[in-house]
C-alpha cells in the first residue's frame, strides 16, 4: 500500500512541480487524524539567487488570510466586542445609508452585495501600487449587486472592511487583533505585507510560466498583485506555521474558532457556499471545506475523512488547488476509503457556448470533462442534488437547469437573479462600427473605456483615459451583445437607434452602465 510520503512524490512528479533543477516549486503538507502526516519542500523559492524551498521559507498566504479574519472576528464577538447581526454601519462610518441593510455576517459570508473592488479596477484599467483606503472607498461608493443576503460573490472589499471593523472595535490596528485572537493563541510566528512586492528576507517569490516556444533557460516572469492587502490577504508564513493552524483549525475545540464553527455561519438565504472565511465544496461526492490565494496558495479539508493538505506553490503553472486536491485523492485511497462521485438525475447540459442577452455572460460547458469557461474564467461543471448543473467559479457560482419549452436553452440562477442562457451564435458586427466607437464613461468608477476600430475589427479598451490601456477584441455572440476577454459587452441605444451607452459586466460586477461621452464639439 502507498505511503503518504509516496503519494506526495507521485502528485508532484505527475503534475511538473520543481521537476528542473533551476525550477520554482513550493512546500506540502498533510494532516490526517488532527496529526502532522507529511511535510516536504520542493524547488526553488528565489530563482535569480538559486534559494531552495526549506523550513524557515516565508511566503504570502494571499486569501488565506481572509480565514484568519473571519476567525479573529468570531472570537471578537465571543468577547462581546460585536454581534454578528450588527448592522456594520454602526460600527464602519465608511459606510453610508444604501448599507444599512449589511451586517457583519454579510460581510463574512460575501452576501453584502458589496462589488468586488479589484474587479472594478480591473474593469476600467487603475493601474500602479492601489492602498487599501482607495479600494474600500471605491466599493462602497458603488452601489449594492443585490440585496443583501440573497446572493454571495466573493469580494475582497468585504475582508477590507472586516479589518477596519477589527480596528474599530478593539481600538487598534487590525493586525494587533489577529495577533491576540489568532497568531499569538496557537504559537504562530506570521507576518503581515501590504504589498505583494514587499519582500521579507527568507521570503519565497512567485513565478509565473514560461509562455509556450521560449527557452528554457530564459529568465522568469515574477508574478505580482498591484492591490494592497489588509484582512483580504496581508498575511505570510512558512508551511509550518500554515499546518500548525490547520491542525488546530481542524478540531472539535480549541483556543481559536475553528473551521467547524466558521461553516456554520449561513451564508445567502441560508447556508450558502461561501460561509465564514471557508468555501464549502466537494471532492469525488465529499464534502469539502478550503479558501485559496492569489499566490498560488491553498489549504482543503475533507471533515468526513479527518485530512487536510495545506499547499505554498510559486511555481503558478501548477495550480495549488489541483495540487491539493490531487494530493488529498491519493491520500484517501491509500487508507482505503476511495470516494465515489454519487448518483445525480440531473440530464446532460448541452454542450458549447451560451449566452445571456441582457448582459453577454457567456458560459461554455464541456460535459464531457465537467468543465466550463464564464467570461474567460474557468469553472468546474458539477451536479446538483436532484437536477440541475453548479458551475463553480472563483468569485460565483451559476445553478443551471433546462429552460422548460426551449430546446438548447438553460436558466441560470445567480443568487435571486435568473437569466436565461441561450445558445451563441456567431454575429457579425452591429453594422455601424463608426457609430459605437468613442469613450464611455461609468458615473461612480475613475476611468475611461473606449471602443476602437482595429482592422475593421471593434476593440475594448480599458484604462489610461483609453489609449494604451488593455486591449480585447470583441467578438459578437448576438445582436448587439459582445465579449471582450473577461467582460460581456450590451450595447445601448436609444429609440432613433444611436449608441447611448455601453451596459459591461464581469463576473462578479454585472450591468455597469458606461454612458457615451459626447463628441467634441456637440
Amino acid at each position: 500500500m502507498s505511503t503518504i510520503d509516496d503519494v506526495v512524490d507521485a502528485v508532484t512528479r505527475d503534475l511538473g512541480l520543481a521537476l528542473a533543477a533551476d525550477a520554482p516549486g513550493g512546500a506540502i503538507g498533510v494532516v490526517v487524524d488532527g496529526e502532522v502526516a507529511h511535510v516536504s519542500h520542493h524547488g526553488l523559492a528565489n530563482v535569480e539567487f538559486g534559494v531552495p524551498w526549506r523550513a524557515s521559507t516565508r511566503y504570502r498566504l494571499a486569501s488565506i488570510t481572509k480565514t484568519f479574519t473571519a476567525q479573529a472576528v468570531l472570537a471578537a464577538a465571543d468577547r462581546g466586542l460585536l454581534a454578528l447581526d450588527q448592522p456594520a454601519h454602526e460600527l464602519l462610518q465608511v459606510l453610508g445609508p444604501h448599507h444599512r441593510d449589511v451586517t457583519v455576517e454579510h460581510l463574512l459570508t460575501m452576501s453584502s452585495g458589496i462589488p468586488y473592488d479589484e474587479d472594478l479596477c480591473d474593469l476600467v484599467g487603475v493601474r500602479g501600487r492601489i492602498g487599501a483606503d482607495f479600494l474600500v472607498d471605491l466599493a462602497v461608493r458603488q452601489p449594492l449587486q443585490f440585496s443583501p443576503g440573497t446572493d454571495q460573490v466573493y469580494a475582497c472589499a468585504s475582508y477590507r472592511l472586516l479589518a477596519m471593523l477589527l480596528a474599530r472595535v478593539t481600538g487598534g490596528p487590525w493586525t494587533d487583533a489577529l495577533r491576540t485572537f489568532v497568531l499569538e493563541p496557537l504559537g504562530l510566528h506570521v507576518s503581515f505585507g501590504g504589498h505583494y512586492d514587499d519582500l521579507e528576507h527568507d521570503e519565497a517569490t512567485a513565478y509565473r510560466p514560461r509562455p509556450a516556444g521560449e527557452p528554457a533557460g530564459s529568465p522568469r516572469r515574477r508574478h505580482a498583485n498591484h492591490f494592497e492587502c489588509t484582512g483580504d490577504g496581508a498575511l505570510k508564513g512558512t508551511l509550518d506555521d500554515l499546518v500548525r493552524w490547520c491542525v488546530a483549525s481542524g478540531a472539535r475545540s480549541g483556543p481559536v474558532p475553528t473551521w467547524a464553527r466558521l461553516v456554520d455561519v449561513a451564508g445567502a438565504g441560508g447556508p450558502g457556499w461561501y460561509r465564514a472565511g471557508v468555501c464549502i465544496g466537494s471532492l469525488d461526492g465529499a464534502e469539502t471545506w478550503y479558501h485559496g490565494g492569489a499566490s498560488n496558495t491553498f489549504y482543503l479539508h475533507l471533515p468526513a475523512r479527518a485530512v487536510t493538505v495545506a499547499c505554498l506553490v510559486n511555481e503558478m503553472g501548477v495550480p495549488a488547488r489541483e495540487l491539493a486536491a490531487a494530493v488529498a485523492r491519493g491520500v484517501v485511497a491509500a487508507r482505503g476509503a476511495t470516494p465515489s462521485r454519487p448518483p445525480t438525475t440531473a440530464r446532460r447540459p448541452p454542450a458549447g457556448e451560451l449566452v445571456d442577452p441582457g448582459s453577454g455572460l457567456l458560459v461554455d460547458l464541456d460535459p464531457d470533462r465537467r468543465t466550463a469557461t464564464v467570461l474567460s474564467t474557468p469553472a468546474t461543471l458539477e451536479p446538483c442534488e436532484g437536477e440541475g448543473w453548479l458551475v463553480v467559479t472563483r468569485s460565483r457560482r451559476l445553478v443551471l437547469e433546462e429552460a422548460a419549452g426551449h430546446e438548447g436553452a438553460l436558466v441560470a440562477h445567480l443568487g435571486a437573479e435568473r437569466v436565461r442562457l441561450v445558445p451563441a451564435v456567431a454575429s457579425g458586427p452591429p453594422g455601424d462600427e463608426e457609430g459605437l466607437v468613442g469613450a464611455y464613461d461609468a458615473a461612480t468608477l475613475p476611468g475611461t473605456v473606449r471602443i476602437v476600430l482595429r482592422g475593421g475589427r471593434l476593440a475594448l479598451v480599458q484604462g489610461a483615459g483609453g489609449e494604451g490601456g488593455l486591449e480585447h477584441d470583441v467578438r459578437w455572440v448576438a445582436p448587439d451583445v459582445g465579449v471582450a476577454g473577461a467582460i460581456g459587452v450590451v450595447v445601448e441605444r436609444s429609440a432613433s437607434g444611436a449608441v447611448v451607452a455601453l451596459r459591461l459586466s464581469t463576473l462578479p460586477s454585472r450591468h455597469i452602465r458606461f454612458a457615451r461621452r459626447p463628441a467634441p464639439g456637440q
